[in-house]
């Protein structure tokens, strides 16, 4: 089930977030491995594409309602350098794509749905836990 959160920053598409801890109900872009992770953006752009316009595309801006799937739901996620296998586990990056992981302290975001190369948009089953 999606819900609306309010980001907390610039939050591109198809990425992993997490709540920010300095404002109640608002989320920011996973920076880590180790945060604890709620779920993965919209997969569209806050604002219209325009042809001319050349500025980087976001999801959501800081005060900007954002669609946010989690638990039970399926996404689109933006693979990180590796790229992903279908059934691998997965975590954020430093900039909050789905990074492959066997480590046993990293938060989890879900499971890859699909074998993609760096960069391309996979599906991705949400199903956050953590081992510790």
């Amino acid at each position: 089930m999606s819900y609306s959160y309010t980001a907390n920053g610039n939050i591109s598409v198809s990425t992993i977030v997490k709540f920010d801890s300095t404002s109640p109900f608002r989320v920011i872009q996973a920076t880590a491995a180790s945060d604890y992770l709620i779920g993965v953006c919209s997969e569209s752009v806050d604002k219209a594409p325009i042809p001319q316009d050349t500025s980087t595309q976001y999801a959501a801006i800081a005060g900007e309602d954002l669609k946010v799937y989690l638990n039970g739901d399926h996404a689109s996620l933006t693979a990180a350098t590796g790229g992903n296998t279908a059934g691998d586990l997965l975590t954020s990056d430093g900039s909050g794509n789905g990074l492959t992981t066997t480590t046993a302290t990293n938060s989890i975001v879900g499971r890859a749905e699909d074998t993609v190369v760096a960069s391309a948009l996979g599906r991705c089953f949400i199903n956050t836990f953590s081992f510790d």
